[in-house]
């Protein structure tokens, strides 16, 4: 498979499975938040970090071998998205509550939704969550 055979497989896979992560690897996972795909790392003990959140590089991709750089072949990238392997993604984080919380969330997500009508795109949850709204070009 391709790189972009890969993300499709990634994408595809999740979009079929909402609020889980795909193993893609011993440490890494393929998650889709708000409809984008992005990598996430484990923790220790195994659970996605949302807080590891990163972009799929088209560098970390071997083209000759049709794998990521860290898998031993392409055969272990194929057998992620042949053989799925599914974790739930865990819950935002709690937050202790403010006075003008529900306020604060409100203009947060207004300015989510204005970043999304001008064409970029709201990569992370957890951006909204912590009272920012975090974008980047597509």
């Amino acid at each position: 498979m391709t790189y972009d055979e890969t993300l499709a497989s990634y994408q595809r896979l999740l979009e079929a499975n909402p609020g889980k992560a795909l193993q893609i690897g011993d440490d890494c996972y393929a998650v889709l938040i708000n409809g984008t795909l992005s990598g996430a790392y484990a923790t220790l003990d195994g659970a996605v970090d949302l807080g590891t959140i990163f972009n799929f590089d088209p560098e970390g991709w071997d083209a000759e071998c049709e794998c990521w750089d860290g898998d031993v072949s392409g055969m272990q990238t194929a057998f992620c998205v042949a053989a799925p392997a599914f974790v739930d993604l865990p819950p935002p984080p709690a937050r202790k509550s403010t006075p003008n919380q529900g306020e604060n969330n409100a203009r947060v997500r207004r300015q989510c939704d204005v970043e999304q009508s001008q064409g970029n795109s709201v990569w992370d949850l957890r951006d909204c969550w912590q009272d920012e709204c975090v974008s980047r070009e597509p």
